[in-house]
């Protein structure tokens, strides 16, 4: 299937230009919920690469428990930029749920917003990498509410051995 158009790898690539920060492999901690009383704690690594001649980044993502090491979580996920939208867009797949195609923001220097519709609200996911660590803090938020209630907190350190 040929995208011809939607995504090019001309003089202006803004996937480069604003995420190329991202690329390396990441390792940390955090928490997910999937509401009260449900807190899980994982062990992250994220391994993200190029793809598509530098225009797309290729995320691979694995939470394991931290006393077992049994994966507790596993994600692909694809950032691109779509010239005739002007807008980024990530393609993001579990083994559990499926796959999402979520609205993916640039919103500062090493900050992104990425998020999507679920049964009964969104879910809103921001990464903030300014001080160098990657942080990621994820909320849901019910239809028609302003209110956002945390769901998920992570923390990684890019590996400086792999670059």
């Amino acid at each position: 299937m040929c995208a011809c158009g939607a995504i090019s790898a001309s003089a202006q690539n803004p996937v480069k230009e604003n995420l190329a920060w991202m690329v390396g492999d990441w390792n940390g901690s955090g928490w997910a919920s999937q509401g009260p009383g449900s807190k899980v704690n994982f062990n992250q690594k994220e391994h993200i690469i190029w793809g598509a001649g530098e225009t797309v980044l290729v995320i691979q993502g694995e939470g394991t428990d931290p006393e077992s090491g049994e994966t507790v979580f596993e994600a692909v996920g694809m950032i691109y930029y779509d010239i005739r939208e002007q807008a980024y867009h990530m393609h993001s797949f579990t083994a559990d749920q499926g796959g999402v195609i979520a609205d993916f923001k640039v919103t500062g220097d090493r900050q992104a917003e990425w998020g999507f519709d679920v049964p009964g609200g969104s879910v809103i996911y921001r990464i903030n990498a300014t001080s160098g660590d990657w942080v990621e803090k994820g909320y849901f938020r019910p239809k028609g509410m302003p209110q956002e209630y945390p769901m998920f907190d992570m923390t990684v350190v890019r590996d400086e051995t792999t670059d």
